[in-house]
């Protein structure tokens, strides 16, 4: 690859990578600082912005360090390797967005579909055991992976090599993973399908529609647009990587040196945007970013004005003796002359 490519797209990850890292805390800030953003699927939003986090982090060892600093071999280049270096953890973190962005899809098709029935209803136990199990399952997913990777610098001067002796091992994670991403994404898009049918096209029969009713649709059709752009994205640069790896590494084509780093850009891409989705789209979480900046200027311009009022009361402090002093001697001097 060209050195001026390679330290474009290093740049672009990197600039992708903060973002990413900055936002997703951010709302994550928002709905654990606010009780009233603690909503079934809001919590969901929550483990999906945690999941993006963990994601850029553990890139960062692979995009970035692995081009500004040697990588050690033995034991230590081994854990490192598998721990860091690899980017294996990172994809710990897209397995668990997959399951979370199914799982909000389902809240939002019984939240729309079937909105006065119990069936579907997501209580905070229900999204816990979620949350924890798509952790669970992630970390399981990514074990084989975890267990067989070395550094070898013969092999490769960057990045890790995989020792499973039996390269259909390898092939067969990909394979997986393609699976596990096509069944996840093509059952998202059947009930976004009906949802958005349900909420845009669909005519109800009884137009003796409330006030209070007529907000709950608007507010629906609001959170089901964010997630829905967020799931297209996600769908999209999640896609375009998955099948240059099954390319590269099942089907064994040589796609160039640009291919995947041009991918991992895209997914990282993903990571970045999805807080700009929620702030744009959702009202709710727009207002709260901006009460909680508008928070934080507040109490810095008050700290700059107790900090003033503090340095003006010390000078006058300050100053104060002096002026007796001086108006005392001025006094004794009046009262020698006039002796």
């Amino acid at each position: 690859m060209d050195e001026a490519v390679n330290v474009a797209l290093t740049t672009i990850t990197s600039i992708l990578i903060l973002t990413s890292i900055v936002g997703n805390s951010i709302v994550c800030f928002v709905v654990i600082r606010n009780r009233d953003m603690r909503t079934p699927i809001n919590c969901l939003i929550v483990n999906l912005a945690v999941a993006d986090v963990v994601y850029s982090l553990f890139l960062i060892p692979m995009v970035i360090l692995t081009h500004i600093s040697s990588h050690p071999e033995g034991i230590s280049g081994k854990v490192l390797c598998t721990l860091l270096t690899d980017g294996i953890l990172a994809w710990v973190g897209a397995a668990s967005s997959v399951i979370t962005l199914t799982a909000i899809a389902f809240e939002r098709y019984y939240a729309v579909i079937y909105p006065h029935g119990n069936k579907g209803d997501l209580s905070m136990r229900k999204v816990k055991l979620i949350i924890f199990g798509s952790w669970v399952f992630a970390f399981l997913f990514q074990l084989p992976q975890l267990l067989k990777k070395e550094f070898n610098r013969k092999i490769n001067p960057h990045l890790c090599t995989s020792t499973w002796s039996e390269k259909w091992v390898t092939r067969g994670f990909f394979l997986a993973w393609l699976v596990f991403f096509v069944v996840c994404t093509t059952l998202m898009a059947g009930l976004y399908s009906r949802i958005v049918h349900a909420l845009w096209f669909k005519r109800d029969q009884d137009n003796s529609v409330t006030c209070h009713q007529q907000g709950v649709l608007k507010v629906r059709k609001r959170v089901t647009l964010m997630v829905v752009v967020v799931t297209v994205i996600f769908a999209i640069c999640w896609g375009i990587d998955s099948v240059m790896h099954i390319i590269a590494d099942v089907i064994s084509y040589d796609i160039g040196p640009l291919a995947i780093p041009i991918a991992h850009t895209m997914v990282m891409f993903n990571s970045a945007v999805n807080p700009f989705a929620y702030a744009l789209i959702n009202q709710r979480f727009r207002l709260k970013i901006m009460e909680m900046f508008r928070k934080r200027r507040s109490k810095a311009y008050q700290d700059r004005i107790i900090r003033s009022m503090n340095k003006s009361h010390n000078s006058v402090e300050m100053i104060a003796p002096c002026t007796v002093a001086t108006d005392s001697t001025e006094t004794n001097s009046i009262e020698r002359l006039r002796a």
